[in-house]
């Protein structure tokens, strides 16, 4: 069964999109303010074939998408096909009911039914890399600068609002920000709420040693109690990164690029699950 419906910007996994102005009289329907497009999906077909059954329509013209955006929309796919397989009603599905299915809380929550975006940044200095050490009663573990993506936002906006907060950093003085991995995280925690699907957006930038010596040395991350963590922001060489406690788990990629202007081949790093690592 292949049903036409209508799905928020970027949830849909095609390699050119193109755009029409809807029919007269007619406004395209929003979730917040987000425009919604038209696709074709085949609710019964294998997930594999997610990219095959969508294409994105608007105006008319095409251009290619991103390739790491690609990758990132390959990753929700799967996503909504569980989230309308837990809400939707019997019978079938026509546009009001997949809606209702992509905007309303199932019944009963669900482990990894909602999806949280996190922003990050490796910021070079020549080959040294910021990291943020945090270090606990039992534990020592280290991240990119950044954080999650607030309801509504841009993603260039919450990236250069994180680095800001965090580092200091004004990315308008930086070089780059181009997007190099896609991390899924679907990790249990502790807590009286199912956790979320989080996807973290690992980006690049380099600056140079001038404006390194301006940036912060601390970052203290506000905690539920109203009191705070300390950070401290840490410039380590990449290359010594392979066996690093970094969240997301990215240190043996960072390691083994072969500088750290290098072009990445693969953009989807593995998924972080409970397979492979464990909630500290």
């Amino acid at each position: 069964m292949t049903t036409r419906i209508r799905l928020p910007s970027p949830a849909a996994a095609a390699h050119t999109w193109s755009r029409r102005c809807p029919p007269a009289g007619r406004a395209w329907a929003t979730i917040g303010n987000q425009p919604l497009y038209e696709a074709d999906m085949d609710l019964t077909g294998p997930l594999a074939d997610w990219n095959a059954h969508l294409s994105l329509v608007r105006d008319h013209h095409t251009a290619p998408l991103p390739e790491p955006l690609v990758a990132l929309l390959l990753l929700l796919g799967p996503m909504l096909l569980h989230r309308l397989s837990q809400v939707l009603p019997p019978g079938e599905p026509g546009l009001a009911a997949i809606l209702v299915a992509m905007t309303n809380t199932p019944a009963t929550p669900v482990p990894f039914s909602r999806i949280k975006i996190r922003t990050g940044a490796l910021v070079f200095c020549g080959d040294d890399v910021a990291l943020i050490r945090r270090d606990r009663a039992d534990s020592t573990h280290y991240t990119p600068p950044g954080g999650n993506v607030e309801h509504g936002e841009d993603l260039t906006l919450a990236l250069a609002r994180e680095l800001a907060e965090e580092l200091g950093l004004d990315t308008a003085a930086a070089e780059g920000g181009d997007l190099m991995w896609v991390v899924d995280q679907r990790v249990t925690r502790p807590g009286p709420t199912p956790p979320p699907r989080k996807l973290h957006l690992i980006y690049r930038f380099h600056i140079s040693p001038d404006i390194r010596a301006t940036l912060a040395e601390q970052e203290l991350d506000e905690l539920p109690d109203g009191s705070h963590e300390v950070g401290v922001i840490e410039w380590i060489d990449y290359r010594k990164t392979a066996e690093l406690p970094i969240f997301p788990p990215i240190g043996p990629a960072l390691a083994a690029l072969a500088d750290p202007h290098a072009a990445v081949t693969d953009t989807a790093l593995d998924a972080v699950t409970d397979a492979n690592y464990t909630w500290v």
